[in-house]
C-alpha cells in the first residue's frame, strides 16, 4: 500500500536540496523498515556534511580574524590566543539587610549610595591603632626598630631633583592604552608634552618633591618608585625574603625553590625530615593597609621624613567613585589601604609586610633545611652556611609556609 508521508517527515523537503518526496510501503514490515533506515542514513550524512562545512568555515574566518588582530589589535590577538572570556559586573540592582530583613534595592540612588557603603565598610579599621613603637607588644618592638645597618643618607638620591632627562625618560616609559582616570588625560596624552609645557611639568613634579606632597588629583609617584626600588635592592636593605616588588623579581625562583624542596623529601633517603606546608593568599592585601603601621615600617628602613611624608601623601585625602548602570556615584572619602593600581603599591606592600617576614625567619619553629647548595643563589637573604633553612616562599600577598613538623606549621 502506498501512503502519503506523515508531516514530520514532508520537512525533509525543505532541508535536503534536490530532494523528492518518495513512496513507500508499509507493508512487508522488513522493506518499511530498510526504508526509514535509508531515509535515517540520508540526514546523518546530510548533517556531518553541514557540521564540517560549518567547522571548516570557523576555522578560516577565527584564522583570519586572529592574523587581523595581531597586526591592528595584539591585545584581542593575546585574548583570542588564550581564550579570554570578557566578563562584567551590571550593578543594576543590590541585595541588603535592613532592619534584619533582606531588601532588593532597584532605586538608581539607594543603589548608588549601598555601593558607597559597600565599599568604604568592606575593610573595617583597624581594631588597635599603632602610632608609635613604644606602644606595640614587646615581640614586635624589635621588629620594628628601626635596622641598624642602614643609613638615612642611602635615599639621599631619592630626594634629588629630578633632571630633564629623566623626566622625559619616565614620560617615555609610560604604558599606552590605559584608562585615563577621573582627569580624563591619558598617558598618550601626556607624552606629547613638549616645550615650555613638559619644562613646567618637570617644574611641579620637583616641587611636589622638595615639599613632600602632591596634588589630590595627580597621584603618581614614577620617579619616587625606581629610585627607591633600585636602593633597596642594590642594597639588600629588605630582610623579609618577598621575591615580588623590586627590580627582578620573578615567580621563577620560589616556585623552583618548593619544587627542590618536595623533591628532596621524597627522593634523599638521607633526609628524615617531614614536610609540611601550607598556602595562604592575603584578602585585599593593598585595601587593608594601615598607613600608621606602614609609617612605621618606611621609619624602620630610616627612610628620610620628607620622603615618608611624600609617600603618605599618596593615599590620605582620597577620593574614588563607583561606576554602576546608572551612571557614577558621588565621590566618596576612601578610608583604609592603599590604591591597588598605583605604581608604586606593590613596592610598599613589599616594605609594609617585611617586618613580619623577618620576624617569620628568625623565630620559625623547625623550618625545613634546604640542603641543595645549588638553590642558595635563588634565596634573597645572604646564607654562608651549606644548609638553608626556609619557613616561607612569599611572592606578593602569597605566602607557602614551610615547616618540617606539624608543630612548626601551627606555631
Amino acid at each position: 500500500m502506498t501512503i502519503a508521508l506523515p508531516s514530520h517527515l514532508e520537512n525533509l523537503v525543505s532541508l535536503l536540496p534536490d530532494y523528492s518526496v518518495p513512496t513507500y510501503s508499509t507493508t512487508p514490515i522488513s522493506e518499511f523498515k530498510f526504508f526509514l533506515r535509508s531515509q535515517k542514513n540520508l540526514i546523518t550524512a546530510f548533517l556531518s556534511t553541514k557540521f564540517a562545512q560549518h567547522l571548516t568555515d570557523s576555522v578560516e574566518y577565527y584564522t583570519a580574524l586572529r592574523d587581523k588582530h595581531f597586526l591592528n589589535s595584539l591585545g584581542s590577538f593575546i585574548d583570542s590566543a588564550l581564550s579570554v572570556e570578557k566578563r562584567s559586573i551590571v550593578l543594576d540592582c543590590v541585595l541588603v539587610v535592613l532592619n534584619s530583613t533582606p531588601t532588593l534595592l532597584t532605586d538608581p540612588s539607594d543603589i548608588k549610595q549601598a555601593a558607597i557603603t559597600h565599599f568604604q565598610s568592606i575593610v573595617s579599621s583597624p581594631l588597635v591603632c599603632y602610632s608609635f613603637i613604644a606602644s606595640f607588644p614587646a615581640r614586635w618592638q624589635q621588629a620594628y626598630t628601626p635596622l641598624s645597618g642602614v643609613s638615612a643618607s642611602l635615599y639621599d638620591p631619592v630626594l634629588a631633583p629630578i633632571s630633564l632627562q629623566e623626566w622625559s625618560d619616565i614620560i617615555s616609559s609610560m604604558p599606552n592604552n590605559k584608562a585615563s582616570g577621573p582627569s580624563k588625560i591619558s598617558y598618550e596624552m601626556i607624552k606629547h608634552l613638549s616645550g615650555e609645557v613638559l619644562d613646567f611639568s618637570l617644574l611641579l613634579a620637583n616641587t611636589c618633591l622638595s615639599r613632600g606632597d602632591i596634588p589630590a588629583d595627580w597621584r603618581k609617584a614614577m620617579v619616587v618608585i625606581n629610585r627607591l626600588s633600585n636602593i633597596l635592592a642594590d642594597n639588600n636593605v629588605l630582610q623579609g625574603g618577598n621575591f615580588a616588588g623590586l627590580p627582578g623579581g620573578s615567580t621563577d625562583v620560589p616556585i623552583k625553590m618548593l619544587d627542590t624542596i618536595i623533591h628532596q623529601q621524597k627522593h634523599d633517603s638521607t633526609d628524615d625530615q617531614e614536610l609540611w606546608i601550607v598556602s595562604q593568599d592575603i584578602s585585599k592585601a593593598f585595601d587593608s593597609m594601615d598607613l600608621n603601621m606602614l609609617k612605621l615600617a618606611l621609619i624602620r628602613l630610616h627612610i628620610p621624613a620628607l620622603l615618608v611624608q611624600f609617600i603618605l601623601n599618596l593615599f590620605t585625602r582620597r577620593n574614588n567613585r563607583i561606576i554602576t548602570c546608572h551612571g557614577d556615584t558621588a565621590t566618596y572619602r576612601v578610608l583604609v589601604g592603599i590604591d591597588q593600581g598605583e605604581i608604586i603599591s606593590p613596592l610598599l606592600w613589599v616594605i609594609y609586610l617585611d617586618p613580619l617576614l623577618t620576624v617569620l625567619n628568625h623565630e620559625a619553629r623547625d623550618p625545613f633545611i634546604l640542603k641543595s647548595l645549588a638553590l642558595l643563589d635563588y634565596s634573597p637573604l645572604e646564607f654562608e652556611q651549606h644548609f638553608l633553612p626556609v619557613s616561607h616562599l612569599t611572592f606578593m600577598d602569597d605566602s607557602t609556609l614551610i615547616a618540617s613538623s606539624k608543630a612548626g606549621i601551627e606555631d
